[in-house]
């Protein structure tokens, strides 16, 4: 299912047709994301992904719903990314990832954020731990 999103998101669809196209996919595609960021995110591996064009290798640190879309608040150590320097914080829509994967590689634990605070969440799934 990976592979068919990474196809729809390279085309360029338009608002109405991504969003049909997220809402059929979405459930099952979304579950098994999330199942993979709570394991990471509770034993603290670092993940690997695609997303906006980009290979990416992040710390993910809190995963969860913020204005009605399933997010994830990484700290992006490796990889590409169109926003900044890396490292840095990223948030990452997660219908928009293509092969997500868990590495053996681990992190210490919640890093401080520039404002001393967790970008806000409607509804947190898991946090890391410090």
């Amino acid at each position: 299912m990976a592979k068919e999103i990474t196809k729809i998101r390279n085309k360029k669809l338009d608002v109405q047709k991504r969003k049909l196209f997220i809402d059929l996919v979405s459930p099952q595609y979304l579950e098994s994301i999330k199942h993979t960021i709570k394991d990471a995110i509770r034993n603290k591996n670092v993940i690997e992904f695609y997303y906006d064009g980009y290979n990416r290798i992040a710390e993910p640190h809190v995963h969860g719903i913020s204005n009605g879309q399933y997010e994830i608040l990484t700290y992006q150590i490796d990889g590409g990314s169109k926003s900044g320097g890396i490292p840095d914080w990223r948030r990452i829509k997660a219908f928009e990832i293509a092969d997500l994967r868990v590495t053996d590689r681990k992190f210490k634990g919640r890093r401080p954020f520039p404002s001393g605070k967790h970008s806000p969440f409607d509804e947190i799934f898991d946090i890391v731990d410090p």
